[in-house]
């Protein structure tokens, strides 16, 4: 059963992106950034920050300014000068090295009423402990403005939404031990990122989302609309999937 949803996930934002990159030309472009500092008389303390974006051109010269425009304001690198320091306090100054940062803005669908970008970030401290964390950004395809994800669904939609992520979840993964429930609550959470494309919904949880054994484990929830319908906005940008 976890092999095939694996599969079915991974053909879904496969065909996402195949359509993707039909309409759009997109050239990947990096971005490197570092911090050092040298304490007293001791060794120099560094990170290092990558960060790779894309350039989009299109036939529709409109919908490319719009997707470019919206990319721009993203190109943000992590505060290096800070997360140095927070780990010099975590390990009371024994640095072990090695700190990096790795970040990936990426346009995740395209949708005949909205585009998606989505920003994944990857954090490896040697005081630890690592991170990732996920953003998807939603916008309105003619306008380029920005779309407020919890307007696409109808109120309270997130207490029906996590019922059914839970059952998926634990279709998908019968030994629930490393599910992501909030242990102060003890009840299974919606992630921080949730994104869509033409197929549904998809629910990406990062490193520190995820309680108990598997601290460093991932997950993500793959739901097709058919199974939400009920909870889409008519009213909304995703009112023509019903």
């Amino acid at each position: 059963m976890k092999t095939t949803t694996s599969i079915l996930l991974f053909l879904t934002l496969t065909l996402s992106s195949q359509a993707t990159s039909k309409l759009l030309d997109i050239k990947t472009e990096k971005s490197v950034e570092r911090f050092s500092k040298k304490i007293g008389e001791g060794e120099t303390f560094s990170i290092r920050s990558l960060l790779t974006y894309p350039i989009v051109r299109s036939k529709d010269k409109k919908l490319a300014k719009n997707i470019n425009n919206a990319i721009s304001p993203l190109i943000v690198h992590l505060d290096l000068k800070k997360a140095l320091y927070d780990d010099l306090e975590r390990t009371n100054g024994e640095y072990g090295g090695g700190d990096w940062e790795n970040s990936k803005l990426s346009v995740f669908t395209l949708m005949p009423t909205m585009f998606v970008l989505k920003f994944e970030r990857i954090l490896e401290m040697s005081g630890g402990p690592s991170d990732s964390s996920y953003f998807f950004h939603i916008y309105d395809r003619k306008s380029g403005k920005k779309v407020n994800f919890d307007s696409l669904f109808i109120k309270n939609y997130k207490k029906r939404l996590r019922i059914i992520a839970k059952k998926i979840y634990t279709a998908k993964e019968p030994q629930p031990f490393d599910a992501p429930v909030d242990s102060k609550k003890d009840k299974f959470i919606l992630p921080k990122a949730m994104g869509i494309n033409n197929k549904g919904l998809l629910l990406q949880y990062g490193y520190n989302e995820v309680d108990y054994l598997f601290m460093d484990a991932e997950h993500t929830i793959f739901i097709k609309y058919d199974l939400i319908k009920d909870l889409i906005n008519p009213k909304g940008k995703l009112a023509y999937k019903l």
